[in-house]
């Protein structure tokens, strides 16, 4: 298995980097089995799906969007569940996939996590870590 500094730097090349999909989190646009190609990207727009960087490997999930000045993304996958935060130190590129914008509930869960993350870090203050957000 691949490390994301690996994949990181797979990306980064014209080609990009091939990763296979693993689960259903991005259902019904991507199912598990099905690879994705990957670039880096200097910029994401909302609804660009993203491989990032997660304490336990890498994850591909659609980007909601990014908090101006402080560098938090916030990601949810096609088939619903949490929203996350994640830096976007951890954005390791952008999948070629369509663009596409998440239902209009998910921005709502997406403005409680940032303010539950915002507290945490406040508390810790490390700006870096990312945040699953609480069901």
């Amino acid at each position: 298995m691949a490390t994301p500094a690996d994949l990181r730097a797979r990306a980064a090349r014209p080609q990009g980097v091939d990763v296979g999909v693993v689960g259903g989190s991005m259902r019904p646009t991507v199912s598990a089995g099905q690879r994705v190609t990957v670039r880096a990207c200097p910029y994401l727009w909302p609804g660009d799906v993203v491989l990032f960087e997660t304490e336990d490997g890498c994850m591909l999930h659609r980007a909601l969007f990014e908090v101006p000045g402080l560098g938090w993304i916030a990601q949810v996958g096609d088939a619903g569940g949490p929203v996350g935060i994640i830096h976007r130190s951890r954005v390791i590129g952008r999948g070629e996939l369509p663009r596409r914008l998440p239902p209009p509930r998910a921005y709502a869960s997406a403005a409680r996590a940032l303010a539950g993350a915002a507290l945490r870090v406040a508390r810790r203050g490390d700006w870096s870590r990312p945040f699953r957000a609480r069901r």
